[in-house]
């Protein structure tokens, strides 16, 4: 029996595509099939580090591997298609991976692996290309390895149409898509819940405080979702969750977490750019250059036009220009160096042995520059000689009148002594000599008054 599974593909912000695979799910049944199977009702958990874990050992026979978002199921689910190298391996897949558990944690996720019989994309869109623009895929380099890409090699493709090395993705290891950071497990969306109802459609962040809220559009509003690629976003309502934000903490500017776009409460109407001010950190708004006749905001995003596209187009080229040719600069400079001190190795140990003449030469000058180093060290020989000397001299002049100046010395201190003595026998007298007098002439003056 042949089912079908509709399905689709892309950034959800950037445009949507449809498809069908269609499978062969009973083994009964015979049925031509290609060199493809197809992992359908893959958990978003498990997608891309789980699809790849799992199939880790019919990696040698892996061509190409592309992610869908399945359309089957209510919840979100991907299936995964596997282009592989014959319908040997097509075979030992299916029966090696159908009903295996994703991790040995939780048995009740298994895998449900059936042949692809054909697949088929919807408004000329190839389901099955790894490059989304056919014709371009020279341009092609992997984001992770900066290698490049071309038909022959093995490929692995995202929901957001990006497309990787298979090795280069299962060293990466990680949900979010290497370029846009599309999250295939659905975690940003868990994350951009409302914090009033819960609802994960059509969610503003507030730029001032963070809280996140609905703009109180239902999912199933046509004119959201009327094109495939969107052009035009609905705008909050007024009775929305985010409008009631406002209304009470005045946080006039909330992103819109579907297509990154500033909204603006206060004036109605998106916001063309905002800075933060280096000063104050508050945010700064910058006018739309192309609306010099009115203030009032569109109520859609500002559109460039062909040329002014194009301009910043070519403004991101020069810039990629410029960084490559520093990058390539420096990696010649680091070249350069590395190279001339292998040349100069080289050099030394390749180079000729010397002529005798040129051995005399050489001698020359170094026996002459020996010769003048020994006349500046027998110099300052002699001048250090003469220190000592002078040193020795003096030293054996002061030992000789060290016995003098003792003699003396002692010669000193005996007269010391004897001047002390006399003083000690003369001074008692005198002072009461003079203790008498002073008496004597107290008498006196009082006699004489």
């Amino acid at each position: 029996m042949i089912q079908a599974h509709p399905v689709s593909f892309g950034n959800p912000a950037l445009g949507v595509y449809h498809g069908t695979v269609y499978t062969s799910e009973s083994p009964d049944e015979s049925h031509e099939t290609i060199n493809m199977v197809a992992m359908i009702h893959v958990p978003p958990e498990q997608v891309p580090e789980g699809v790849l874990n799992v199939t880790r050992a019919h990696r040698p026979w892996m061509r190409r591997v592309r992610i869908v978002t399945s359309q089957d199921d209510d919840e979100r689910t991907y299936l995964v298609l596997l282009e592989l190298s014959s319908q040997e391996a097509v075979q030992s897949m299916v029966q090696e991976l159908h009903h295996t558990p994703y991790t040995c944690l939780d048995e009740s996720q298994v895998c449900r692996v059936y042949p692809v019989v054909s697949v088929q994309g919807h408004e000329g869109v190839s389901l099955v290309s790894p490059f989304f623009a056919p014709g371009r895929s020279d341009d092609y380099h992997c984001a992770v390895c900066l290698e490049h890409m071309d038909e022959t090699t093995d490929i692995f493709t995202t929901v957001c149409n990006h497309s990787f090395h298979i090795d280069c993705l299962i060293q990466w290891q990680d949900s979010p898509c290497p370029v846009c950071r599309y999250d295939h497990a659905g975690l940003k969306e868990a994350l951009s819940q409302c914090h009033q109802c819960g609802t994960t459609d059509h969610n503003y962040v507030c730029l001032i405080c963070g809280i996140v809220a609905c703009g109180g559009i239902p999912s199933n509003d046509t004119s959201a979702s009327a094109c495939h690629l969107p052009t035009q976003e609905p705008t909050p309502r007024a009775t929305s969750h985010a409008q009631q934000h406002y209304d009470e903490t005045l946080h006039a500017y909330a992103l819109d977490t579907i297509t990154q776009h500033v909204w603006d409460f206060a004036g109605q109407g998106y916001v063309h750019r905002l800075l933060q001010n280096k000063e104050d950190g508050k945010l700064v708004e910058i006018s739309d250059p192309n609306n010099t006749s009115s203030q009032e905001r569109s109520s859609h995003p500002t559109a460039l036009s062909d040329a002014q596209e194009g301009e910043m187009v070519h403004r991101k080229l020069e810039g990629y220009a410029s960084q490559y040719y520093t990058l390539l600069k420096s990696q010649l400079e680091q070249q350069r160096i590395f190279y001339q001190g292998r040349l100069e190795e080289l050099r030394h140990e390749f180079r000729p042995p010397p002529q005798a003449h040129d051995v005399i030469l050489a001698l020359k000058q170094e026996r002459q520059q020996l010769a003048q180093r020994l006349q500046s060290v027998q110099a300052r020989y002699q001048k250090v000689h003469d220190t000592v000397q002078f040193l020795r001299n003096m030293n054996e002049s002061l030992e000789a009148n060290q016995k003098a100046l003792q003699h003396e010395m002692q010669q000193a201190r005996r007269e010391q002594m004897e001047v002390r003595q006399k003083l000690e026998s003369v001074l008692p007298p005198l002072q009461e000599q003079v203790t008498r007098l002073m008496l004597q002439l107290e008498r006196e003056c009082g006699s004489a008054s």
